[in-house]
């Protein structure tokens, strides 16, 4: 079989206590075929000085220095810029283990898939492997596991991508969790998907990135974000898929998301993040949402301490 080239593509944000470790687990692979692009997104620590190490000890590592655009325009810049047959995404504050290559290089070898989705560690997990084996997935069963996010998880970097995916498909930039807007489409592309049930990835969890941040008015921006995303996932399976059991598990997460968006605006007195999440809500047929949410989407100009006040009454009664 013909040597694949692989695309790393590494977005990099102000994580010089970090970015050694990772592009020491990318480099030790020996791909001197491949390329690994860092992309500098603006960071303004030493994070910079690593990457123009790297490039000087390394012919196969390029740097791209942009302004701070965020994760998703950083990787949708690196993504353009690579001309490997398959993409790979790894976070700077993450690692890949010793045979994630060999790993992946055997199963492109033996099944050639468009998409190879495999197993993960954290510093706070157990290894994730949701399906238990090695298996070979169609188009159908690969979105309804997606789109449960039990079986497969949606993260960017837990899945390996034919480069010809991103032809037409882009991170949204300025969103948090966004991998939920972006996954399920990549699926939706692919007609052979493999499970590869090894913990190749370790993700770091860590105070101050984008998913596990202490300000507030982020937190409250990303549960905007997640709503939309389920939402658009939601719209996808009746419309596009027409699978009734996955559009009513999304419809549970969203309903539950939707009374914990109210909690805590409510807490704040935030009248901006309401008013954008009944424009979300109301994409939706108001006969598919909770009592207490449809009350809320009846009256629209509905004021903080009245609807605070029927919050109240319905948190009583639950």
């Amino acid at each position: 079989m013909q040597l694949v080239k692989f695309s790393f593509i590494v977005p990099i944000y102000n994580v010089e206590l970090y970015l050694r470790e990772c592009l020491e687990s990318i480099v030790q692979q020996g791909i001197s075929a491949s390329e690994i692009i860092l992309v500098n997104d603006g960071s303004t620590d030493g994070s910079k000085e690593i990457c123009d190490e790297y490039v000087a000890k390394y012919d196969n590592i390029q740097l791209i220095n942009k302004p701070n655009g965020g994760l998703s325009d950083a990787r949708n810049v690196g993504i353009k810029h690579a001309s490997g047959q398959y993409i790979c995404l790894v976070d700077s504050d993450d690692w890949i283990t010793k045979d994630y290559i060999e790993r992946i290089s055997e199963i492109i070898e033996r099944h050639q898939p468009d998409i190879i989705n495999i197993g993960y560690t954290s510093d706070v997990e157990a290894p994730h492997l949701s399906l238990g084996e090695n298996r070979e997935l169609s188009r159908e069963e690969g979105l309804s596991a997606i789109l449960s996010d039990n079986m497969i998880k949606n993260y960017a970097w837990a899945n390996i991508y034919k480069r010809h995916l991103f032809d037409d498909i882009e991170y949204p930039v300025g969103k948090i969790y966004e991998d939920k807007f972006t996954t399920y489409l990549l699926y939706n592309k692919s007609n052979h998907i493999y499970y590869l049930a090894l913990p190749l990835y370790h993700y770091r969890t860590r105070i101050g990135s984008i998913c596990n941040t202490q300000d507030t008015s982020k937190q409250m921006k990303g549960q905007i974000d997640n709503i939309e995303a389920l939402i658009n996932q939601y719209l996808f399976c009746i419309h596009t898929l027409h699978k009734s059991n996955v559009a009513n598990d999304l419809l549970k997460r969203i309903n539950g998301c939707a009374q914990c968006c109210f909690r805590t605006f409510f807490k704040y007195d935030n009248g901006e993040k309401i008013s954008e999440l009944f424009l979300q809500l109301k994409r939706l047929p108001k006969h598919v949402l909770k009592l207490e949410i449809r009350v809320y989407l009846s009256a629209p100009k509905l004021s903080i301490p009245l609807a605070k006040t029927i919050y109240t009454i319905f948190n009583r009664f639950n």
